[in-house]
């Protein structure tokens, strides 16, 4: 009996330590799976609310970060007054976007500015050299060539339009910027005129291009106004949207514009006094996209109160007739335009024409119209 009763103690006491051993082992094993779902809830609030944000900071950090290449005549001289001067600096990256230029002269010495990007240099071992107005900049055999900015006249500083940049770079086969300083007298000291550009290096999503408008052959005679007249056919499968422009002559120039004409219905896209600071202005009210077939059209006006007649040339004494018109292509499609230089008179219908008032220089003009 005694051994019986010891037994059956030694049974329940066991079972009691099952169930104990049990209960603990239910409560380790639920507290385990809390903690694991726990740690899984954790990691998908991470997933979707901090690591966005974060990495949203770091792209806002890169859009932000932004270099700037300094293009700078190296302490030049001129042998002459009316001399254009060149210099190249490698670009020494991929892909790189170029999103502001803030020039760094003055209009006292410089006449105008142009920074060209190339596939190669015109030449390669030296470091500045004297050019004409247009040539011996790139290496043009099979080598893209393409202006980039251009200034005047003590124009300000000029920002891309968020999400547009110029593409540089060995990608965009641009792998030399050339700064071009034409003087407007002779230079006897260092002189180191330039501009600082701004770039950055995350991709937009349009990239953007020049495109220009100039004559070359006009002769404006003595007392009398003339305008110097291009026309184009835009024939490109990949629309073309202008978003800023500049105008460019010299002395006698009292106003540049163009227009696209589409199916006979003209559209002014700009028009300015070329006698104001020369800087990109961006265009306002509605966007004017550029389509295949459309025409466009470019005009200057020239009134000359001189007894002697006037050329198209390269110095301060002769005229140019430029409209520059800054465009964007989305970033896949984008292909560099050449521009419109098809000397071609045109008439502009009444409600597109651009007003002008006054006489120019306040002097009169005999036969001027």
């Amino acid at each position: 009996t005694t051994l019986l009763y010891t037994i059956k103690f030694e049974l329940r006491y066991t079972m009691s330590r099952l169930r104990s051993f049990t209960c603990l082992l239910l409560i380790t094993l639920a507290t385990l799976e809390e903690s694991s779902s726990a740690g899984r809830l954790s990691e998908d609030a991470t997933g979707i609310d901090n690591v966005p944000e974060e990495t949203n900071k770091d792209d806002d950090v890169t859009v932000k970060e932004e270099e700037v290449i300094e293009l700078r005549m190296p302490n030049i001289t001129t042998e002459d007054h009316d001399q254009y001067l060149v210099t190249p600096i490698r670009v020494d990256y991929q892909d790189a976007y170029i999103v502001g230029y803030n020039p760094k002269a003055s209009a006292e010495a410089v006449h105008h500015i142009l920074i060209y990007g190339c596939s190669a240099p015109h030449r390669v071992d030296e470091p500045y050299w004297v050019v004409g107005d247009m040539g011996g900049i790139c290496d043009w055999q099979g080598n893209i060539s393409t202006i980039l900015w251009a200034w005047a006249l003590d124009a300000p500083d000029f920002t891309m339009p968020e999400n547009v940049a110029f593409h540089i770079g060995s990608n965009a086969n641009i792998n030399f910027l050339l700064l071009q300083v034409h003087y407007k007298y002779k230079i006897d000291s260092g002189e180191s005129s330039g501009v600082d550009v701004v770039i950055r290096k995350q991709a937009p999503l349009h990239l953007a291009g020049i495109y220009l408008f100039a004559t070359g052959n006009t002769k404006i005679p003595g007392h009398m106004a003339v305008n110097a007249d291009t026309t184009c056919s835009y024939n490109e499968e990949e629309d073309m949207t202008p978003f800023a422009f500049r105008t460019h002559t010299h002395k006698l120039g009292a106003v540049v514009s163009a227009w696209r004409e589409r199916e006979g219905d003209w559209t002014l896209l700009g028009s300015g006094d070329p006698r104001k600071p020369q800087m990109f202005y961006l265009m306002e009210g509605a966007t004017h996209v550029i389509k295949t077939g459309d025409l466009l059209h470019a005009r200057c006006l020239f009134i000359n109160h001189k007894d002697t007649e006037v050329d198209i040339g390269a110095t301060g004494q002769d005229e140019m007739c430029n409209f520059y018109m800054m465009y964007y292509q989305t970033a896949d499609k984008f292909k560099l335009e050449e521009g419109c230089f098809r000397e071609q008179e045109f008439m502009v219908p009444d409600y597109a024409k651009v007003d002008f008032i006054g006489s120019h220089d306040n002097q009169p003009c005999t036969r001027c119209e």
